[in-house]
């Protein structure tokens, strides 16, 4: 009620209720700064890792209501990539997957350019704003917004690159919508109007639901009447290890049945996201056999590649491997290569990369094809390999379709097994 002006005051008995509310919100902001520092001195755990691939796989939207930019740091030290025009690989940070968000400052290095937004992986949407995200409190049209490049990584002391201010955005108040049960002050905003109406349209046109960490409050009427509009007949799965029951207002289970949705405890209740992801994992590794790409009839002609990033301690370049059997271990793994321009020839891939190696060099074994992944996979057996700059254990999630120098290749998405 601090926000909102009461009819009955002087003006200026006003202006300190929203002083003290500014105020409130500036301490929120410090808090939740300390907590993220804290929370980034560790790398990502395993499960948040597969969770990122999974989202990317997927192109899941993800609509948040923290503040804090974990996952922006998540994905900054993660391996997504996207395949663009002119098969240009471009590594996804942070600052990519967040949109509609306020605009930045002008790019200072070529990072903060190199991947754009893009629907060739996750979109998140944050709700209530976010800790990167200034303006002048006393706007109320939203046209001083502004936000904050994120540069620093989990589990990294240092930000991929210097995070300078040359701006002066953080002398600017912290955009962040209030845990209010009223939140009307803050969503006359273009960019407020903007992010609820994108989340509505993938709300309307969902075909599945996760809910992870939220307890969907029904006092919060906004998300709660959004949440409403799901399509009834789609799953809705629940990550929470108190889910409560489908009685009326008892945990989430009743907050959904309030809302007149149901989900099922036994097939769609995970007791945490952890549970969630192993089971996300599996599903998206055995059904790898029946992919459209794999099972149409010019798939026979394309050859397989995966991207990886260039090396141990650069995350920002990335090549095209191909995958090679160890006769002695029968197990694969990843090899770089570079793919000619030879878009006419009849040649496959994998002759037409051995024929222009340089003579003298080491010959590599015949590359894994579509037919022998299909066959690796048969039975819904998971197509695992080994990462050629670390021993780590890497499994095949997801397929897309690229055009690289003129061929048609089929790229295999990877998570960490």
């Amino acid at each position: 009620m601090q926000i909102t002006p009461l009819p009955f005051l002087s003006s200026h008995e006003n202006s300190v209720r929203r002083a003290h509310a500014d105020l409130v919100i500036a301490e929120i902001a410090a808090v939740l700064d300390q907590r993220v520092t804290a929370a980034s001195e560790s790398a990502s755990p395993h499960w948040l890792r597969q969770l990122l691939t999974i989202w990317d796989v997927e192109k899941a939207v993800i609509l948040t209501f923290n503040y804090d930019s974990l996952i922006e740091r998540a994905v900054n030290a993660g391996e997504l990539f996207v395949v663009g025009s002119g098969s240009n690989i471009s590594a996804v940070l942070g600052d990519n997957v967040v949109f509609p968000a306020p605009a930045a400052p002008p790019a200072e290095i070529y990072y903060d350019v190199s991947s754009p937004h893009s629907k060739g992986t996750m979109q998140v949407i944050k709700m209530h704003g976010s800790l990167l995200w200034y303006w002048a409190s006393d706007d109320t049209t939203g046209a001083t917004l502004i936000r904050r490049r994120e540069r620093n990584l989990l589990g990294d002391p240092k930000p991929y690159v210097e995070d300078n201010d040359f701006n002066g955005i953080r002398e600017l108040d912290r955009y962040l919508v209030p845990p209010l049960i009223i939140k009307d002050g803050y969503y006359g905003t273009y960019l407020a109007t903007v992010i609820w109406r994108s989340a509505r349209k993938f709300i309307d046109s969902a075909s599945s639901l996760a809910i992870m960490g939220y307890s969907l409050p029904l006092e919060d009427r906004a998300a709660s009447q959004l949440i409403s509009r799901i399509p009834s007949d789609i799953p809705i799965t629940v990550a929470d290890l108190h889910p409560g029951s489908i009685e009326p207002r008892k945990g989430i289970l009743g907050n959904l049945a309030d809302l007149g949705l149901t989900a099922s405890r036994d097939t769609h209740v995970r007791a945490s996201i952890t549970e969630f992801v192993t089971e996300r994992m599996k599903q998206l590794t055995t059904s790898l056999t029946n992919h459209s790409l794999l099972n149409r009839e010019s798939g026979k002609e394309m050859e397989l590649v995966t991207v990886i990033a260039g090396g141990r301690n650069d995350r920002f370049t990335s090549d095209y491997y191909v995958f090679t059997r160890e006769n002695t271990s029968g197990s694969y793994s990843a090899q770089i290569v570079d793919i000619p321009v030879d878009a006419n020839s009849e040649m496959s891939l994998n002759e037409a990369v051995l024929n222009s190696m340089p003579h003298g060099t080491g010959r590599l074994e015949s590359f894994l094809t579509v037919e022998g992944f299909k066959s690796a996979i048969s039975g819904g057996e998971c197509f695992y390999f080994q990462h050629p700059h670390r021993e780590e254990l890497l499994v095949a999630i997801g397929l897309e379709q690229i055009v690289h120098r003129g061929r048609r290749l089929l790229r295999v998405k990877w998570a960490p097994a």
